[in-house]
């Protein structure tokens, strides 16, 4: 799916976990700590509600216990608290009560790559502040804290306040040497106003991208202090990039070379633009989304894009890229932009829309016999037969699953950031248990996707080239030789420019990266059907896409095609006919199709049942496609509003009644 796909998923987790005695799980989490005889155990992300959190913030890492962990992100200058106070923002508070005298032990899990610039305070009943400095961790490791000696029973309060941003602090354990260790509810300390040289982000993970169905149409005054995240990512990492609100500067960063987030809290009110103002050599910059205060705006559906390049730099639009000086507008602090009829996508000229046709009568069902497909596969690979399959639901694979699907791919939990986020550092449970699952009821499983330029591991792109060549190789094998029996991969996923090309592979196998990618799949998974993965396929992009992988097609290494089917509807309602003629022109190809990531985004059951009437058909009974995979099925957990077709409870929406009846399931 497309960058947004980072706007991810989250993976659900207890607010605290209490345990008294020494505990099998913390045991494997906390495998440095020495337990007594209690402890308590505290997410810290769980305590971002507390008045004085932010400048804090919660971040998502598949490496952090629970996927999250809170970090003082700053502007990227390298901020410094030089003085601890009790009333000083940026602060947590951890209020418990010992059932009598103890000596309790202090230790975090943190994530500290800088001995000399990540950093932070810490005290207990106010006592005193102390400093934890000068440590640098290998990822997330467990830090020993000092200990608190003969501490009485009682009510007790520890403060954990930051210091320089940049460390990543994820869970805290307090450990007793006799007695019972319980939390006795959040502590909100005393605000205070914030620093003018701190900017506030929204105490908040970065949330899961969801656009609202109806931009509201008219702009409406800003609330005091808007919160505003960025959510882009630099090529060389000395991208500048200025927030601009109503005409005026907010907020200036310098970018990394991974997909950050970038928060800023504002009074400004009038147009929100994103502004690349010093290009030039390679440095480009990639937008992947904004959030107005929790209101997620895409950047590839925003007309105005005056950086993009299309042959020239302003030439372009609905674009993630700003490769040219220049800059996106996201409509007004208190709106999103409009959409367009026909928008005038980068490359691609785009037909006129075409008006909704009066939805005809319900298509008779097709036969209960599933078609088998036996089209000529570009590497010699057996392909599964004919499918109708879905996606794991927040990270797991519920029990209705098999009622409908016979296919599954994992939403995010075979992505290369989730497995391997600590280098050398593996987390295959989430993916052992999908796998458990499909061979216990005989489905194919798609994994989900080697090489892509989004939810990588952050540490890829600070390696050589060499070494990054033998990461990806060792990370195919891995994951090859683990689950020898994948029968589909997206190997390469999103490479078309504006999209999400994978810089990392790119530097590690220079232009024919693509190809190297694909031979690489081949070599560790000979019997899988490999297949390339992109979004705009068969809209607007489709043309780039062709060209672009023209060359790996014609050198065999390709076994079929993922057409990404997100947002047929909106800007445009392309029409079965154009649907129909997109998927004859890719065909020329040469490869089978698979329908990889379809969903409809409307929340009123009637559009989607007419939009699911329209093009569904058109998918299942086209020759070339061997497959179709929508993207999500539960209402509420997926990654779009509108996009579910049953409710947690289990009722159908009528889009989904009609596509059970259609395929006689």
């Amino acid at each position: 799916m497309n960058s947004s796909s980072l706007k991810g998923f989250v993976k659900p987790k207890s607010k605290r976990l209490l345990v008294s005695g020494a505990s099998a799980l913390l045991a494997a989490l906390l495998s440095t700590h020495s337990f007594a005889a209690g402890e308590l155990v505290v997410e810290l992300e769980t305590l971002s509600n507390q008045d004085n959190f932010s400048p804090l913030s919660a971040q998502y890492d598949s490496a952090a216990s629970g996927n999250e962990y809170i970090e003082w992100t700053g502007d990227g200058s390298n901020e410094y608290l030089a003085t601890a106070s009790d009333t000083a923002t940026g602060q947590v508070a951890i209020a418990f009560t010992l059932s009598q005298a103890a000596t309790v032990d202090l230790s975090i899990v943190a994530n500290l790559p800088s001995a000399t610039d990540d950093s932070f305070y810490y005290q207990v009943d106010g006592n005193g502040w102390s400093t934890q400095n000068n440590s640098t961790t290998n990822g997330f490791e467990t830090i020993s804290l000092n200990s608190l000696n003969n501490l009485s029973a009682g009510d007790h309060v520890l403060n954990i306040l930051r210091r320089e941003d940049g460390a990543q602090l994820d869970m805290v354990t307090l450990s007793v040497s006799q007695g019972d260790i319980s939390e006795t509810g959040d502590v909100q300390p005393t605000p205070t106003a914030e620093p003018t040289a701190t900017p506030t982000p929204a105490p908040t993970a970065t949330p899961t991208p969801a656009p609202t169905a109806t931009p509201t149409p008219a702009p409406t005054p800003a609330p005091s202090g808007t919160e505003i995240e960025v959510v882009m990512t630099g090529v060389t990492g000395e991208e500048s990039v200025s927030l601009t609100v109503g005409g005026s500067t907010v907020q200036t960063w310098t970018l990394g070379t991974s997909m950050q987030t970038y928060t800023v809290s504002t009074n400004a009110t009038g147009e929100i633009r994103v502004d690349f103002t010093n290009d030039s050599g390679d440095l480009d910059v990639q937008v992947d989304y904004i959030s107005v205060n929790g209101e997620v705006r895409q950047a590839e559906d925003q007309e105005d894009n005056t950086g993009a390049y299309d042959g020239s730099c302003g030439g372009g639009s609905y674009s993630e890229m700003l490769h040219c000086n220049g800059s996106i507008g996201f409509g007004d602090t208190g709106s999103a932009p409009e959409p367009t009829a026909t928008p005038a996508p980068t490359a691609t000229p785009v037909p006129t829309a075409t008006p909704t046709p009066t939805p005809t009568a319900t298509p008779t069902p097709v036969p209960t016999a599933t078609p088998t497909p036996t089209p000529t596969p570009g590497g010699g690979v057996t392909f599964p037969p004919f499918f109708v399959g879905n996606i794991t639901t927040n990270g797991s694979v519920r029990s209705d699953f098999g009622q409908y699907w016979d296919q599954i791919t994992p939403e995010n939990e075979g992505k290369w950031g989730s497995v391997e986020g600590t280098r050398d550092q593996y987390n295959w449970g989430p993916l052992d248990a999908i796998y458990d699952y499909a061979r216990a009821n005989n489905i194919p499983v798609k994994a989900h996707t080697l090489v892509w330029g989004s939810q990588q591991p952050n540490w890829i792109s600070n390696l050589s080239a060499s070494e990054q060549r033998g990461e990806i190789e060792e990370w195919i094998r891995d994951y090859c030789e683990r689950y020898p029996d994948t029968q589909i991969i997206d190997v390469v996923n999103e490479a078309v420019d504006g999209h999400a090309p994978a810089a990392y592979a790119q530097n590690a196998f220079g232009n024919d990266w693509i190809t190297e990618s694909f031979r690489l799949a081949r070599q560790y998974c000979p019997d899988a059907v490999l297949v390339y993965n992109d979004y705009n396929f068969l809209t607007w992009n489709t043309d780039d896409i062709m060209d672009l992988i023209r060359p790996a097609v014609n050198a065999g290494v390709i076994d079929a095609l993922g057409l990404q089917s997100h947002s047929l509807y909106d800007p445009q309602e392309w029409t079965a006919q154009e649907i129909q003629d997109k998927l004859d022109l890719i065909s020329t190809l040469g490869l089978p199709l698979y329908i990889s990531e379809y969903d409809i985004e409307a929340t009123n059951d009637q559009t989607q049942l007419e939009y699911m009437q329209r093009h569904f058909p058109i998918f299942y009974e086209h020759p070339n496609v061997i497959g179709i995979t929508l993207w999500g099925y539960v209402v509420g957990s997926t990654w779009r509003d509108g996009t579910g077709l049953v409710e947690s409870n289990g009722q159908k929406r009528p889009a989904m009644e009609w596509l059970m009846n259609y395929l006689g399931r």
